[in-house]
């Protein structure tokens, strides 16, 4: 009974001990939390301070995230990778075409006057020429509207002349026209034009500049014998050769020539146009304007309703008067409706005009253009013309190219036999069939022999190197000669 008793005790005693220190844990653990030290002003400072550093670290992080994220936009729209430079650049090209044939057309002008600056210095400080080069030459372009048919004009109603007066191409090919014409400084049309379709001449651009002020390029007229001149002013013309006028009221059945009784200068419409012509058409223009001007003074007498008054002014050239065939003659015309009722003014109405005399091609029996051209260079410092038309002088102008092709890798433009550089047609998708004027309908052909025969000869094609250039509904091709 002891040793079960003692045994008892002791394993009571063994418990008692465990759960006396398990409370004791527990006291200590609640003495822990309840004795916590509390925190202080200075200490809740302090944990502010350590937040608000933190929230301020944070909101730097963030704006120069941001910053860079805009820095970068930034920089790509400021400085694209190359691809996208292409891409901006072709799509520039095709929003203004325009732009880029004017582009090309003046780097071609520059590049043929610097050519002829550099002929002049080789002829006045080099070594002497037996034989004396023709050294001054207008840059020149061929540039015209056609159909898809290849027509430029329109059949009049009377089907013996042609107009040119239609609107064949798109607006945006018309601004290109006139923008042309500005760039350069000289228009050139034939006879026949000048007189039909009675051509101002001049650049015209709406909503970017008023007329007035732009710097007008000169008309030029191609009229070897002044035959057009004289259907403008007299509604007829003359033989060159005619020495003795009377008016058809004469009695002297004689003579054969008939002088008219009136002069019009309304139809003259370009500005101081400079004609070309032979010389002795200029002289025997001269001559009828002399004759004309004697038989209205005596008409005067009788108090005629309209009076004239020419003036001519003749230049000449002090150091070699063998070429005063061949100076410029300005012709200035007056002319004056008296009204009967005193109380009205009188009307005068005048124009100018100025003759170029001009050696003779005998091949085409018409005006050299090759010293045509050099004279307008030497005498009105025209150093880039525009021909226009109609089609007998757009295809003398090609008749004068060889057609070796020129392209931007030939540095061919001292060749003396090409005397056009640029051509610039525009193609409308219309059609004018039998109703229309072929655009180069004059055109000689091109032979070449065939083989090792001479008599036999095949016609060849003229080669223009150039591009399709796209622009609105019409189609521009652009190429260099």
């Amino acid at each position: 009974m002891s040793i079960a008793y003692t045994s008892y005790v002791l394993l009571l005693s063994l418990l008692l001990f465990l759960a006396s220190c398990d409370a004791a844990q527990v006291n200590t653990a609640n003495n822990h939390v309840g004795h916590q030290p509390r925190i202080s002003s200075s200490n809740t400072t302090a944990v502010e301070k350590i937040k608000n550093n933190a929230t301020a670290i944070s909101a730097d992080d963030q704006t120069v995230a941001t910053n860079n994220i805009t820095t970068a936009l930034e920089n790509k729209t400021v400085v694209p990778n190359s691809d996208e430079n292409i891409t901006r650049k072709e799509e520039d090209e095709e929003d203004d075409p325009i732009d880029s044939i004017l582009s090309d057309i003046s780097s071609w002008m520059k590049t043929q006057q610097s050519n002829n600056a550099a002929q002049i210095d080789e002829h006045l400080f080099g070594p002497p020429s037996e034989q004396p080069r023709i050294l001054r030459r207008p840059f020149i372009t061929l540039a015209y509207a056609q159909t898809l048919d290849g027509m430029i004009a329109a059949k009049l109603p009377n089907k013996t002349t042609t107009t040119t007066n239609m609107k064949i191409s798109s607006p945006k090919s018309l601004l290109l026209t006139h923008k042309l014409r500005n760039m350069h400084d000289a228009i050139l049309v034939g006879g026949s034009t000048f007189e039909i379709d009675e051509p101002r001449l001049n650049s015209r651009l709406p909503k970017l500049t008023t007329t007035a002020s732009l710097q007008q390029p000169m008309p030029i007229v191609l009229d070897t014998h002044l035959r057009h001149l004289q259907q403008i002013l007299f509604n007829t013309t003359f033989p060159s050769d005619s020495t003795t006028l009377f008016d058809d009221d004469d009695d002297e059945e004689e003579t054969t020539t008939i002088i008219p009784t009136e002069m019009s200068v309304e139809r003259i419409r370009a500005n101081n146009p400079i004609i070309c012509c032979s010389k002795k058409a200029a002289f025997s223009f001269l001559d009828l304007l002399e004759t004309f001007q004697d038989h209205h003074l005596q008409q005067r007498k009788k108090r005629s309703k309209t009076s004239y008054k020419i003036i001519v002014y003749k230049k000449i050239d002090e150091n070699d008067h063998i070429e005063d065939a061949c100076m410029p003659i300005k012709i200035t015309v007056h002319v004056t409706h008296h009204n009967k009722n005193k109380k009205e003014e009188d009307v005068t109405q005048e124009v100018t005009f100025t003759l170029l005399p001009c050696p003779i091609n005998e091949r085409t029996n018409s005006v050299s253009l090759k010293h045509a051209m050099c004279q307008l260079c030497d005498q009105f410092e025209i150093r880039s013309i525009m021909v226009e038309g109609g089609a007998g002088i757009l295809s003398s102008f090609l008749n004068e190219y060889g057609g070796g092709g020129g392209g931007d890798d030939d540095d061919d433009d001292d060749d003396e036999d090409n005397i056009v550089r640029c051509i610039c047609v525009t193609i409308a998708p219309t059609v004018l069939g039998g109703f229309g004027l072929p655009s180069l309908g004059g055109l000689d052909a091109l032979m070449k022999v065939k083989g090792e025969k001479d008599d036999e000869e095949v016609p060849t094609l003229k080669r223009i190197d150039g591009k399709f250039i796209p622009l609105g509904r019409d189609c521009v091709f652009l190429g260099r000669l």
